[in-house]
């Protein structure tokens, strides 16, 4: 049975609801959307600040300060309960199950989350949703006129104050009777047709009187290329609508001079149709012209050139014009051919009405041989001189997937170069922190062999990487080739859990353990003496293992290991660094570092670490990135907040065995969240985070932008693609993409991932 809707909505029957909006499930207890409690945009209720949309952070308001602007370090931060906005803000009188929702700051909550909504001098039950929202419904009867609106929290008689005293009212109106009204009810108000009039649109408009005019001034038909256009509209009453349907997209209507304006009038084969349509009182007035706009110049492209910091090919070009009138700013329409197949056409300007340029961004997909011309963009010139030019293709040969055992090793790349004369510059692209080039030799010819030697540092036993490599021949061309990699590791393949131990040691305390798991992945001879003694663990001392240590030991095995700390140890005074090494000091299998600590409190010393995922291996030293951490138990009677560096231990103590949330806070890495369980023999966890993008994607129709929400930061590399989205009207459309690459290095390379005759493959551009 759903009992009274969670006073969320209204009770239709037995166990059925209608929830109000913002809510749902079977009994409304569900909270969606923009209202919900806790600020459904943050990661936190804001209590004493604001939600920032696009950070999803709460700004806090003066001397305020936490995660949800909560805590106040100084005993002096003001609370300032303010009413700002109540939405919606007027009601059917006839419709009783209205609810509205009142925003501001600082509302208190009492014992009771609930509220005293007044509407005038009439009261209903508010619900306390946060400290920016309450929900008030309307009262079940109401006079239809504006009412004064507050609330107050129950069980005070203190009002919230307006922000900026400005009283906010509710309006309570009469609907429209859509029995008399003849036209369409909206709220309170008759909506009347066109040609109806009156308050319940009872009476019919004269009829109205249409009439047509064909004009064929001279002045008003002709205009010239390049100079304005301008004519003056006939005089109208001062209530008068003017409408304009032309195919020219820059013509204005200009109401202070009663005008008709273009600026830049663009010559044609064909005229220009244009339509003005005046309405007053009962007349229409339709007035019709034929604009003609005859060509003055002609563009051709002169000659073909490179630019010297990317890939682009420029065309370069002039105007002739038949006429010398100084007009600048022209447009040039560019049309692109791949041999004999039109690929596109883009628009160049002649800013100085003389000389103009176009950079062309290279086809990935097309072959060779390209072909353009210029021509008015207003005409079908099928003169116009084209000009030509090549872009050969270099093709390689390589395999695709290479096994390797040692950390150098060379790889030999065949390159059919198109009669290019190549001077290799070799990149590694991908994985490029765990690889370096030692060497390359290329043998001459038709076909050059091309002998790499590289460098790696991968130590994982039977990983597969993608290896990505750049070909560039002569800052041009190039090529880029795509392979996987498996390791197969030489020696011993051992990894071990924790990767470091960390002990707060206590005087007069219980044992205190440490779990270990080892896993022999690889083990060149097995290990058939005990894998350790109580010599070679001081100050620990074995407590189990499984299975027992004194067993064989082979590959693919888990031996895990309890240890405790020796009761001689913790009665010392101090601190300790230190190694203990399987089976011994002298040929250890594996080691593991541990840190010893003393202790001041009860309880375990929970140790925190956290890393970066994209650096998991190989990093040393603690990172400048402040991040914060809260450690709480589920019923939050134990609460840590603390500011944690990466790759930096952060101790939590005193902290009881059990249950724990870990969540993490900062503006450079995604927030993270976990429960983990927290015992004497596991105390130690590390996390990884994943970096933020400093950039957050914008929408343009169909182009999607990145722009940065840290303008403090450093500049960061941006790759545009224009168009970025396409959809179901696309299919099997041949779209051409504009890629931007910007604040980037010089000599770099983009690898994207796409289609090539079918088949999924990378492809490279240099920039």
């Amino acid at each position: 049975m759903v009992s009274n809707c969670s006073k969320n909505g209204i009770c239709l029957r037995p166990g059925e609801c209608q929830c109000t909006p913002g809510f749902t499930g079977i009994d409304c207890s569900k909270c969606i959307g923009m209202y919900c409690s806790g600020n459904a945009s943050c990661d936190y209720n804001c209590v004493h600040g604001k939600c920032d949309m696009v950070t999803k952070s709460c700004v806090c308001q003066d001397n305020w300060s936490g995660a949800a602007c909560d805590i106040c370090p100084r005993n002096n931060c003001l609370v300032r309960p303010e009413l700002s906005l109540i939405l919606p803000q007027t009601a059917d009188v006839n419709n009783p199950n209205v609810m509205i929702y009142v925003h501001g700051s600082d509302f208190p909550q009492g014992q009771s989350p609930r509220y005293n909504c007044l509407f005038g001098g009439i009261a209903t039950q508010g619900l306390w949703l946060s400290s920016s929202l309450i929900r008030c419904p309307t009262p079940p009867r109401a006079r239809p006129e504006k009412h004064a609106f507050n609330v107050v929290p129950y069980g005070t008689s203190k009002y919230i104050p307006y922000e900026d005293d400005r009283t906010l009212h509710f309006t309570f109106f009469a609907p429209c009777d859509s029995k008399i009204c003849r036209g369409s009810c909206l709220g309170p108000s008759c909506i009347c047709e066109h040609a109806q009039t009156g308050p319940t649109c009872e009476f019919q408009k004269n009829s109205t009187e249409n009439s047509v005019k064909f004009i064929e001034e001279p002045a008003v038909i002709r205009a010239t290329e390049g100079k304005p256009y301008v004519v003056a509209i006939p005089n109208q009453d001062h209530d008068s609508v003017i409408n304009i349907d032309s195919p020219i997209k820059d013509l204005i209507i200009n109401l202070f001079d009663k005008t008709l304006r273009w600026d830049n009038p663009i010559g044609s084969d064909s005229s220009y149709p244009i339509s003005l349509k005046i309405y007053s009182q009962n007349v229409q007035t339709e007035l019709r012209w034929n604009l003609t706009v005859d060509p003055i110049y002609f563009p051709i492209i002169s000659k073909i050139g490179n630019t010297s910091d990317s890939n682009k090919v420029v065309l370069h070009g002039y105007v002739d014009k038949k006429e010398n009138g100084g007009v600048k700013n022209l447009p040039i329409e560019i049309e692109i051919y791949n041999g004999t197949e039109f690929l596109e056409s883009r628009t160049a300007y002649a800013n100085d009405g003389i000389i103009f340029k176009y950079e062309v961004l290279p086809y990935i997909t097309y072959n060779v041989l390209y072909v353009a011309r210029a021509k008015h963009p207003g005409t079908s010139n099928e003169t116009s001189p084209y000009i030509s030019w090549t872009i050969p293709k270099i093709r390689m040969s390589y395999d695709e997937v290479v096994r390797i055992a040692n950390e150098t090793f060379s790889l030999t790349y065949k390159a059919y170069t198109d009669g290019l004369t190549c001077n290799w510059k070799i990149s590694i692209i991908e994985p490029s922190e765990k690889f370096s080039i030692l060497q390359h030799k290329v043998t001459e010819g038709n076909i050059q062999n091309l002998d790499i030697s590289f460098l790696t540092t991968l130590k994982f036993p039977f990983l597969t990487v993608e290896f990505v490599l750049l070909f560039n021949c002569d800052g041009v061309n190039g090529f880029v080739t795509r392979q996987t990699i498996i390791t197969e590791v030489r020696g011993d393949i051992i990894s071990f859990q924790p990767e470091q131990i960390y002990i707060a040691k206590y005087s007069n305390k219980e044992p205190q353990l440490v779990s270990i798991i080892v896993t022999f992945h690889k083990l060149i001879s097995e290990i058939n003496g005990s894998i350790t003694t109580d010599n070679s663990l001081y100050p620990f001392y074995l407590i189990s293992s499984d299975p027992p240590i004194s067993e064989r030991i082979a590959s693919n095995t888990t031996l895990k290991m309890t240890l405790g700390l020796s009761s001689d140890y913790t009665n010392n005074v101090g601190s300790l660094d230190g190694i203990l090494h399987f089976p011994n000091v002298h040929k250890p299998i594996f080691s593991i570092p541990y840190r010893i600590r003393k202790g001041t409190y009860e309880g375990l010393n929970f140790v925190l670490i956290i890393k970066n995922v994209i650096e998991k291996k190989g990093e040393n030293g603690t990172g400048n990135e402040a991040i914060e951490v809260q450690v709480f138990n589920t019923d939050r009677s134990l609460f840590y907040s603390k500011v944690a560096r990466m790759n930096a231990p952060t101790e939590f103590y005193p902290t009881p065995a059990g249950y724990y949330q870990i969540v993490t806070k900062s503006t450079e890495y995604e927030p993270y969240s976990e429960i983990v369980k927290i015992t004497p023999d596991m105390n130690t966890l590390t996390i990884y985070l994943h970096p933020k993008s400093p950039l957050y994607a914008v929408f343009d129709k169909e182009n999607l932008d990145q722009e940065t929400f840290l303008p403090n930061e450093e500049t960061f590399t941006t790759l545009t693609l224009t168009p970025s989205v396409f959809t179901s009207r696309h299919i099997n459309e041949e779209i051409f993409v504009d890629i931007v690459y910007e604040n980037g290095l010089n000599d770099s390379f983009i690898v994207i991932n796409g289609v090539q005759n079918g088949n999924i493959g990378p492809f490279g551009i240099e920039f």
